[in-house]
């Protein structure tokens, strides 16, 4: 007996459920996990916060790490996304736009931005690891985005021979920095966040690396 024809348009909205139901479950998620251990955090839990059976939760994901790892690649793709816009490669002189967007992006939430951190750590201590192709390739975009700003600061700089990561990580590391500054309440944050935001870029301009030192490879 032939199955009788599915439209289009309820194709589309049952598409649209979908993704709005796996964006509930993903939300519960982070939220449990700004709440409280990442230990302590069950299938069932994401499940009764996200308003759905549990068996629901394996129609999208087929594990709990699945969903952590999901939260953290969303967290990248969005600073991919902002790092994109922001990026200008006709421009050859060095604007600080791109660093200056890769701050302020995780500046947006430092809270989110260290569980981002904190899950990708516990990710990787897992006997099972779940696959990082996804993440590492996001990862090296921005990296080649930032790589490419920086560089154009000059070409004759020391720092125009290092590879994208290596921006990357001063980049990274510079944002971490900054994010301890702005929620440590006992440092009193007596420049406006775009002004701190220009200065951190310039900071930028003077980056060059002895080319003899060498700096953990992250393999991201």
């Amino acid at each position: 007996m032939n199955e009788p024809n599915i439209s289009p348009d309820r194709i589309r909205q049952k598409k649209r459920l979908f993704l709005a139901r796996e964006q509930k479950i993903i939300d519960a998620a982070r939220n449990l996990c700004l709440q409280g251990g990442i230990s302590d955090i069950t299938v069932s839990k994401i499940a009764a916060l996200a308003g759905v059976g549990k068996g629901t939760i394996y129609k999208h994901f087929h594990s709990k790490d699945a969903i952590l790892l999901r939260v953290v690649k969303d967290y990248e793709e969005n600073i991919n996304r902002i790092l994109t816009k922001a990026h200008s490669p006709k421009l050859e002189n060095y604007t600080g736009q791109e660093p200056k967007a890769y701050l302020l992006a995780k500046l947006a939430d430092p809270e989110l931005d260290r569980l981002a951190h904190r899950l990708e750590k516990h990710l990787s201590s897992l006997r099972d690891k779940p696959s990082f192709e996804e993440l590492d390739r996001l990862k090296k975009a921005n990296a080649r985005i930032l790589g490419a700003s920086i560089r154009s600061v000059g070409k004759s700089r020391a720092s125009a021979c290092l590879s994208d990561q290596y921006h990357y990580l001063a980049c990274w590391s510079l944002a971490y920095a900054a994010i301890e500054l702005y929620i440590n309440e006992t440092v009193e944050w007596t420049i406006g966040v775009n002004e701190s935001l220009d200065l951190f870029a310039d900071i930028f301009k003077t980056i060059s690396f002895d080319s003899d030192t060498l700096i953990h490879n992250s393999d991201f």
